[in-house]
């Protein structure tokens, strides 16, 4: 996986909130599962379960939606489905 960051001066703290995200094991785990396609909560959840980092649906769920809130994450809605699919940016 290849993360890009342009780190400029009226962005550091932008930045900084990213960096401090991405040190969270977890979320570099979850980050490595989205890596190949975009997927919904459930199924996210699903793998990272099996994997023993988050045991509630809902730790998931604020993971992600921290990892969405810094930019890291992209959440669409699947009209198809109904549901919220989350990929990397």
């Amino acid at each position: 996986m290849f993360l890009d960051f342009n780190i400029k001066k009226d962005n550091v703290e932008e930045t900084a909130k990213k960096f401090k995200l991405l040190g969270n094991p977890k979320h570099l785990k979850i980050l490595l599962e989205l890596e190949e396609k975009s997927l919904p909560l459930g199924e996210i959840h699903e793998k990272i379960y099996e994997k023993d980092i988050y045991q509630h649906r809902g730790s998931t769920y604020k993971a992600l939606e921290k990892l969405v809130s810094a930019g890291i994450v992209q959440k669409n809605y699947g009209q198809e489905t109904k549901k919220f699919y989350y990929a990397i940016e």
